[in-house]
């Protein structure tokens, strides 16, 4: 009789998960001004969720949960990113003359950080390539790479996750045409596995070079070792 409800309790819980785990977070950024979040974590959990998604699809899991967990991990990360954008801006317009300038110089903030900028510059890249002219379409891709996942605005973001989302389908599309789905599902299965293992690695990164972890959650960290824990103890329990 409890049977269900405990299952469905269960499924409810593993599909909130990622709000549970990355709201501590969002208010923390925003109640401290502070970059102490990776906006390269977002990264690497965007990848994360669309790979997901790509495995569910291509395992065809019948399961309603793990789709609402991607969903629901998505949205979090772009929430995520809106607060920590929101906090670079407020930072930026404190930053003295003199490193405002040191700040630029680094090519990290010239960047126009919106849609209409990326968009421009990325056909540019494609004709100066179409031309064959090595030199404009090196320096071109070497202001994209500088500048890439370090914009201003949220519309970059998204698009580059849809793109990202567009070639995992052409490519899952294309893969199943010459290789198995049971072996193509696995090698998916694997790449989830990658980006599962690295998602600490860039906040690690973060706050080895701040030696600060002044702005970073301790909800969210707890959050990630408990879940980590039930899932290893799951395995050895299931093993």
């Amino acid at each position: 009789m409890l049977e269900p409800l405990v299952r469905g309790a269960s499924r409810v819980t593993y599909a909130l998960y990622p709000v549970a785990t990355y709201l501590p977070q969002f208010y923390e950024v925003k109640r401290s001004g502070k970059e102490g979040f990776s906006s390269a974590t977002c990264l690497v959990v965007l990848a994360l969720s669309v790979l997901r998604v790509a495995y569910w699809v291509v395992r065809r899991v019948r399961e309603w949960s793990y789709m609402v967990y991607s969903i629901t991990l998505t949205l979090m990360q772009f929430y995520l990113l809106e607060a920590i954008l929101s906090a670079r801006r407020k930072k930026q317009t404190a930053v003295p003359p003199l490193s405002a300038r040191s700040h630029q110089r680094t090519g990290r903030a010239e960047y126009g950080a919106t849609s209409a900028a990326l968009a421009s510059n990325v056909k540019k890249l494609v004709k100066a390539w179409l031309r064959s002219d090595r030199e404009g379409a090196g320096a071109l891709w070497r202001k994209l790479r500088r500048s890439f996942w370090a914009w201003d605005e949220l519309p970059p973001y998204v698009e580059v996750v849809v793109v990202m989302s567009l070639g995992v389908a052409v490519g899952s599309v294309a893969a199943l045409r010459v290789a198995s789905r049971d072996g193509y599902a696995r090698f998916v299965g694997t790449c989830v596995a990658a980006c599962d293992v690295l998602v600490a690695a860039p906040q690690l990164r973060l706050n080895c070079l701040r030696r600060d972890t002044a702005g970073l959650s301790t909800l969210m960290v707890a959050a990630w070792l408990a879940r980590d824990l039930v899932l290893f103890l799951n395995q050895r329990l299931t093993s």
